[in-house]
């Protein structure tokens, strides 16, 4: 049964749950914005909290004028975008674009990106709040690099995959010693907790799923909970590997084309 399609599927730090990443300037300002401030109080915002706030006000635009499957069709178009094989082969286009912006700011993150991508230097979303992270990567405003883009994508995959190992170990234990686990809860919570945008991309049914394995019927299902641990970890595994297979792929065929 596919109920536990969460936590990896989109691929960092080691962490709890979706809730427990520490949240930097960045976000904390995006905040200030959405409360309101005056013109004034925004200037003085860092460039990335103003992208986050006018990318929120665009995921919130998109949620109100989209139903659950035209989300889940625009998220498959986007992944594919910024990390299947259409990243891959436009890859040479994207390490070579510069953002038009005489922002210092906005200029060095976009090469950071770029470096970290190809394997130097750091992540440059990654003390982001996964929130955030999931705005850069489904934003289609043109603020943020495709570049930048994928490497948001990396970062919440790294998180969200690290999670899915965490509570796939939990339920184990509590299935070894038990008989039963009590995490189905934590599971329903992950999901909620999720960008609706993120939401969409899980089996329709899946919340009332989880709900009817709520601690009062789950005792009884040891079975579906070792289906739900094996569901997190092999989903993302199918799904990240050929992201970055392709990825992989398109640099090798970049690497022979300049020797030859």
């Amino acid at each position: 049964m596919d109920v536990l399609k969460l936590g990896c599927k989109f691929k960092g730090q080691t962490l709890v749950g979706p809730q427990s990443e520490s949240l930097d300037r960045s976000s904390s300002s995006r905040r200030a914005v959405e409360v309101g401030c005056s013109e004034d109080e925004k200037v003085d915002l860092d460039p990335l909290a103003r992208q986050l706030s006018e990318a929120a006000k665009r995921a919130d635009e998109r949620n109100a004028s989209m139903d659950r499957k035209a989300l889940a069709a625009l998220a498959e178009r986007v992944l594919e975008k910024v990390s299947g094989r259409s990243f891959a082969f436009a890859k040479p286009v994207h390490d070579t674009f510069i953002p038009e912006t005489d922002d210092p700011q906005l200029l060095a993150r976009a090469r950071q990106a770029t470096d970290f991508l190809n394997g130097q230097g750091e992540n440059p979303f990654s003390r982001l709040p996964r929130d955030d992270l999931s705005m850069i990567v489904y934003d289609e405003g043109g603020g943020f690099t495709m570049n930048e883009r994928n490497a948001a994508w990396r970062e919440l995959n790294k998180r969200d995959c690290e999670w899915t190992m965490q509570i796939g170990k939990k339920i184990s234990a509590e299935l070894q010693a038990a008989g039963q686990s009590k995490s189905v809860q934590e599971v329903l919570g992950y999901y909620r907790s999720l960008p609706l945008i993120e939401q969409a991309q899980m089996p329709g049914n899946i919340e009332a799923d989880l709900v009817d394995r709520l601690p009062a019927n789950e005792t009884e299902m040891p079975e579906f909970l070792t289906s739900l641990m094996n569901i997190i970890a092999g989903d993302w595994a199918t799904k990240n590997s050929s992201s970055v297979g392709a990825m992989d792929n398109g640099n090798e065929s970049e690497k022979q084309g300049d020797k030859k």
